[in-house]
């Protein structure tokens, strides 16, 4: 069974504070409830020398592993259509390093920034992709295999000219028609659901700039299913069960290993 460690929101921030690595990682949140700085502070301190004399030598490993990542993967989407609501908020992130991952996942509080605590638990450093799916909201398969979708410069550039003209836009044109009804019909559609995925490269030899960075979305359709959207010339977007979406994301995995073993040969 793997092993997970529950932190209230303070608990959290101060940990991470002792690895003076900056703001929290993304995609967190926190607004502390403690009106003053300096109390704040105090609390912090108090805090991260209480759980450092119970747990202190594992959960530095622990920070640390987050902190400096070989990779990670980072989500941030809705498991509803109300973006005002918490609950609906979806905050993850997952991290490899060496042969230990984690995944860390954010609860809800009073708002949207509030955070009601963290979980820290401990998966297969070669299982992060099952660990993210299995944790977004249960939704099955979309009805349409695969979904040619405009570039997000001619999607822009779309949706520009029709708040101009009031009309079809001509973003269709370069689409053979089947393609454009398809396209268009797909990114009209309600969703009761939808995020992004970032695989981020954790260190390169080379910098910041060095990093790889891969991206993908996924959209709930409302009475249709759940899309995997990704990245390509054209961009698609492809019906996606649980095995697809753990595919999808184990794909842009093995690009960010592939910049990391490019850089040490």
């Amino acid at each position: 069974m793997n092993r997970r460690w529950d932190f209230t929101d303070l608990e959290f921030v101060a940990l991470w504070d002792g690895m003076r690595e900056g703001p929290l990682p993304q995609p967190f949140s926190f607004i502390s409830r403690i009106e003053f700085r300096q109390d704040f502070l105090r609390e912090c301190a108090r805090t991260r020398e209480r759980l450092r004399d119970s747990e202190g030598q594992e959960l530095a490993r622990i920070f640390e592993d987050i902190a400096r990542p070989d990779i990670a993967v980072r989500i941030r989407g809705l498991r509803g259509p109300d973006a005002a609501e918490p609950a609906n908020v979806v905050r993850l992130l997952a991290i490899r390093r060496g042969e230990r991952g984690y995944v860390v996942s954010q609860s809800p509080g009073e708002t949207v920034e509030h955070s009601g605590g963290f979980t820290v638990t401990e998966v297969g450093a070669l299982s992060l992709a099952a660990a993210v799916v299995n944790r977004l909201p249960e939704v099955g398969p979309g009805t349409h295999k695969h979904i040619v979708l405009p570039t997000p410069e001619e999607f822009a550039d779309g949706r520009r000219d029709m708040d101009d003209s009031h009309e079809s836009s001509p973003l269709w044109d370069s689409f053979e028609p089947s393609d454009a009804h398809r396209a268009e019909s797909f990114l009209r559609s309600a969703t009761r659901g939808m995020g992004t995925m970032t695989v981020d490269q954790g260190r390169s030899k080379f910098g910041p700039r060095g990093r790889v960075r891969r991206r993908l979305e996924w959209r709930d359709v409302v009475e249709d299913g759940r899309y995997v959207i990704v990245s390509g010339s054209p961009p698609f977007a492809a019906a996606a069960d649980e095995r697809r979406m753990i595919a999808a994301i184990n794909t842009e995995i093995a690009a960010v290993v592939k910049s990391i073993k490019d850089e040490v040969y």
